[in-house]
């Protein structure tokens, strides 16, 4: 494949950049893809469109390490379209552009299959659970987290970095072995429930599970498990992995 070195060459067709956090990079005539491997995550950085593309040009973007923080600009006169705000590890976005209303236009993006987050932690410890309140558990022995993004020491939440959509389940059962009512399972999502189940009244150790799809905007937004108990007493959970967990995955980018 011809290419030059520099960001100058006419044939150039790719560039290989180790990008720092706040980067500011411009496409130069003739490269058409932009190769980025920082040496880790980059909180910020900037992406500008070549000058003077032809009509029908692909510019393709790729990065080995998330870009927490992505400003996507046209060069002067354009007009950038569905911008990208963000790019996950291995993660590639591209744009066409249309020469006669000097427009980019997304044109495909994709991201390395089991390369998004992924997390599951148990309850490990035990913790006393009041009746009649909303308690948050406190999951804190992890299974594993690929990118740390579960705060298992001070909130007990998860806090992705990459927006997208994240199959959240939560888990809990009951410990002291004899309930003499219900317990929810409850997800909460920046402070509120969005998700639900109610087990049986029982008298015996009883479990709850819920499970939902959520959107998460990649920078403020987070998920925290709950249990609430309507025994009449206060009530321990169980420590076990298997039976009072918080998991979650990517299931795709936003």
């Amino acid at each position: 494949m011809a290419k030059l070195d520099g960001t100058n060459g006419l044939i150039q067709q790719y560039d290989y950049q180790v990008l720092t956090t706040g980067f500011s990079y411009t496409f130069a005539s003739g490269t058409q893809t932009l190769v980025a491997n920082p040496a880790g995550t980059l909180a910020t950085g900037t992406i500008t469109m070549p000058a003077a593309p032809a009509d029908g040009m692909v510019i393709w973007i790729t990065t080995t390490q998330q870009i927490v923080a992505l400003t996507m600009n046209g060069n002067t006169g354009q007009t950038l379209t569905s911008k990208v705000t963000s790019l996950a590890p291995n993660q590639a976005v591209a744009y066409i552009y249309r020469v006669s209303n000097t427009t980019w236009y997304p044109f495909e993006t994709q991201m390395a299959q089991g390369n998004g987050p992924a997390f599951s932690y148990y309850l490990g410890a035990g913790q006393t659970i009041s009746t009649a309140t909303d308690t948050k558990i406190q999951f804190a022995t992890k299974i594993f987290d690929t990118n740390n993004y579960y705060d298992a020491t001070t909130n007990y939440r998860f806090t992705p970095l990459i927006a997208g959509y994240y199959q959240i389940t939560v888990c809990v059962r009951d410990g002291t072995g004899a309930t003499a009512g219900s317990i929810r399972a409850n997800i909460y999502k920046n402070g509120g429930v969005v998700s639900t189940f109610i087990s049986a009244n029982n008298t015996n150790s009883v479990s709850a599970m819920t499970s939902d799809l959520i959107f998460m905007n990649g920078s403020t937004d987070y998920i925290e498990g709950y249990i609430y108990q309507n025994s009449g007493a206060n009530m321990s959970l169980q420590t076990n992995a298997q039976y009072n967990y918080i998991t979650g995955v990517l299931v795709r980018t936003a």
